[in-house]
C-alpha cells in the first residue's frame, strides 16, 4: 500500500468517524440518519478516490517534494468536500425529522446548554406553530435539572432548526447551523493537522 493510499485510507475511516461525531452532538436516536449520510457520503469518498488516484498518477513525473505537496492540498481539499457534504446533509436529515424527534432533538440541545439562571428559550415560527404542548413544560423541566429556568418566548427567531437560548440578554445559539459549524471547524482543523504535520 502506497503513501498516497494509505492516506486516502486514513481519511476515509476518519470522515466515517466523523459523520458519526456530528449526529451525536444533535441527537442520539439519529442512528437511521447516519446510514443514509454514510451511504452519501461512501459514493462521494469513491468518487474523491478515483479523482486522487489519478491526479496523484500525473504528479508523478514531477519532483518528489513538489509532488508530495500538491497531493497534501488534492487530499485537504477532498477531505474539506467531504466534510462539508456530510454536514449538509446531517443538517437536513434533522431538519426532516418527525415533528416528535425533531422535539426531542431540541430538548436534549436545551439539556446540554441550560445554564442555571433564568433564561429564554426561541424557536423559528415554524416550531413556534407545530411544537407539541408539552414542550415548553419539558425545556423548563431540563433547565431545572441544571439549576435554572427556561420560558419559551412568542417572539420567533430567523433560524432554520435548532433553538438560541438567551439568559440576561445573553445569547446561547443553539441553532443548527451554530452547531454544526462549530463541529465543522473543529473536523477542518484535524484535516489540516494530518496532513500537514508540523516539521513538513
Amino acid at each position: 500500500m502506497t503513501g498516497l493510499e494509505k492516506i486516502i485510507e486514513q481519511i476515509k475511516n476518519e470522515s466515517e468517524e466523523t459523520a458519526k461525531s456530528i449526529r451525536l452532538c444533535a441527537e442520539a436516536e439519529a442512528k437511521t440518519i447516519t446510514g443514509k449520510a454514510q451511504i452519501d457520503a461512501a459514493e462521494f469518498r469513491r468518487a474523491a478516490s478515483e479523482k486522487i488516484q489519478k491526479q496523484a498518477q500525473d504528479l508523478k513525473a514531477r519532483s518528489k517534494s513538489a509532488a508530495v505537496l500538491q497531493e497534501r492540498r488534492i487530499l485537504l481539499n477532498e477531505k474539506l468536500q467531504i466534510i462539508e457534504e456530510t454536514v449538509e446533509d446531517s443538517k437536513k436529515d434533522l431538519l426532516n425529522l418527525p415533528t416528535e424527534k425533531y422535539f426531542e432533538v431540541l430538548l436534549k440541545i436545551a439539556a446540554k446548554y441550560a445554564l442555571p439562571e433564568k433564561g429564554e428559550i426561541f424557536l423559528n415560527s415554524k416550531d413556534l406553530k407545530r411544537m407539541p404542548q408539552d414542550f415548553a413544560e419539558k425545556a423548563d423541566a431540563q433547565a431545572k435539572k441544571a439549576g435554572g429556568t427556561l420560558k419559551l418566548s412568542p417572539e420567533a427567531k430567523l433560524i432554520s432548526g435548532g433553538l438560541i437560548l438567551s439568559y440576561g440578554g445573553i445569547e446561547e445559539n443553539c441553532s443548527f447551523e451554530a452547531l454544526f459549524d462549530a463541529q465543522k471547524e473543529q473536523m477542518q482543523d484535524k484535516a489540516a493537522t494530518l496532513l500537514f504535520p508540523e516539521g513538513d
